[in-house]
């Protein structure tokens, strides 16, 4: 890996922000406060609240995202008095979102409207037929489009102004409601949506994360209580925690418009059922070891890419393993479901190999979507053995990787930088977090050894740094990179957590 050094004498976070291309209105949420709402969010509500006499059936998608939405958008419209009922596709049995049978189920249930959230944007053979059958098609969405849908009315951080541009399908239902409405869990849902797509964390997406976190902090939010077994809220409390059990459903196929039920619900019924919640996530913790053993066995590490498939891999938790996988074998991974007459799962690269533009040249796939490093797809096993043809017979390529360093001046050695690295807060695909550098030159370092094997280095008063790094014992540098902690024994001093020597 390659590094770039960050240095200046500007002040730290000025430092940050300039490298980044970000400003400070990029991370003030107090404009948010007392919103201006754009038009076409104006639109949208005026044709809601046109269709109050209809029925509506929303349609949304399994991941938390499309969850969140789905029970932001069946809470407004109950609170509209609007009539609706809501459906989730299973992934595994009906595939990825919308689909015709959906609607002509809605056809035959007398539905007048069908709301999609997170999917459906693309989707023309639905939007054809709901013209057909004089079916409202409204939308709600944060996908790819090649053309203007088809619909009586959609949302999109496309057609929106840049406060927005960055939205899941669950922040975009979070703004329609505020539009209408105060309600503290739309915003919690909504910033628990955009948390778990890793959409971005400047503007208005700051704003949902930031809000839903003191909110969560400071009442009774008991669904998310019982799911996070915590008084004290934190990202990484969502996203270790909570984000991962609201996952569960679709990676072990579970019927996902129980857990929409379960986040509608009231307390009593959260507190008896959250049992079976937690239950679930256990048991996925343990297929994924039953699975990442299964996938060890099978590993050929000779391979440029290694691609694994089996009968016994849960197609939902393919990710999970291929992710686990990288990052033990620093390769390539694809792991695949066998089904049938199909192979269906994910993939997950390397930083430096854009996995998705080098297989999707590759015309034999059923189903392929994704990003540089994580993508799914969906193969026939009649054309399995081309794939493998495809990848032994075209080269691999690796742009150069690299990683900004933020080098700390000597007085930035000290408590005061990690409570700024905290309160700039939370990081993402737009606000990258960052990783820091220590120039050591000829200072002579006390140096410790802890439990035998780990060095660690006493900066100055105020900080030291510790590697859990065995190679790294008696290696010489002249600059040390890492991240910042806290010292887990004197709370007033920095703890630098090496992950490099130079």
């Amino acid at each position: 890996m390659k590094y770039n050094f960050i240095k200046g004498d500007l002040p730290l976070k000025e430092r940050i922000l300039n490298h980044y291309q970000i400003n400070e209105d990029d991370l003030n949420i107090d404009k948010y406060e007392n919103i201006t709402f754009d038009q076409k969010i104006l639109e949208f509500k005026d044709i809601l609240l046109s269709l109050k006499d209809q029925s509506f059936l929303i349609v949304g998608d399994a991941d938390c995202d499309g969850i969140c939405a789905t029970v932001i958008i069946k809470r407004l419209l109950d609170h509209l008095n609007i009539k609706n009922n809501y459906y989730i596709p299973s992934r595994a049995n009906e595939g990825f979102g919308i689909n015709e049978d959906i609607i002509n189920l809605a056809y035959k249930h007398h539905y007048d409207v069908v709301l999609a959230l997170d999917n459906g944007i693309a989707n023309k053979d639905v939007m054809n037929l709901c013209q057909e059958l004089n079916i409202k098609y409204l939308i709600i969405d944060h996908h790819e489009y090649d053309e203007e849908p088809n619909c009586l009315s959609y949302l999109h951080p496309n057609i929106l102004s840049d406060d927005f541009k960055s939205l899941s399908a669950g922040g975009l239902s979070s703004l329609l409601a505020s539009s209408i409405y105060e309600d503290d869990l739309n915003i919690v849902f909504g910033g628990l949506a955009v948390l778990a797509d890793m959409v971005g964390v400047l503007r208005y997406n700051r704003y949902l994360i930031q809000k839903m976190l003191e909110i969560l902090n400071k009442k009774n939010i008991y669904q998310i209580n019982y799911l996070a077994n915590t008084n004290e809220y934190t990202y990484r409390t969502l996203v270790f925690d909570v984000i991962p059990k609201i996952n569960t459903f679709t990676r072990l196929n579970l019927n996902v418009n129980l857990l929409v039920k379960y986040l509608l619900e009231e307390e009593n019924y959260c507190r008896i059922n959250s049992t079976n919640i937690n239950n679930y996530n256990n048991q996925r913790k343990e297929l994924t070891n039953q699975m990442s053993i299964k996938a060890k066995e099978l590993i050929e590490e000779d391979k440029d890419i290694i691609i694994l498939e089996d009968e016994s891999f849960l197609e939902g938790l393919c990710g999970l393993i291929a992710n686990k996988l990288l990052n033990e074998y620093k390769k390539p991974i694809i792991v695949l479901s066998s089904q049938e007459e199909l192979y269906k799962g994910s993939a997950r690269s390397l930083k430096g190999l854009d996995l998705f533009s080098y297989l999707k040249d590759f015309n034999k796939f059923e189903t392929f979507g994704g990003h540089p490093q994580a993508l799914g797809l969906t193969i026939k096993k009649d054309n399995y053995l081309e794939l493998l043809d495809y990848i032994d017979k075209h080269e691999i390529k690796y742009e150069e990787y690299i990683e900004d360093i933020f080098i700390l001046n000597e007085d930035e050695l000290n408590i005061n930088t990690y409570k700024l690295f905290e309160d700039l807060k939370p990081y993402g695909i737009d606000f990258k977090e960052m990783i820091f550098g220590i120039e050591i030159n000829n200072k002579d370092l006390e140096k410790r050894i802890m439990a035998n094997k780990y060095p660690k280095y006493i900066i100055n008063d105020h900080c030291s740094a510790i590697s859990f790094n065995e190679d790294f014992l008696d290696k010489d540098f002249k600059l040390i990179i890492g991240s910042l902690n806290i010292d887990k024994f004197n709370k007033n001093n920095l703890s630098f957590i090496i992950e490099d020597l130079l």
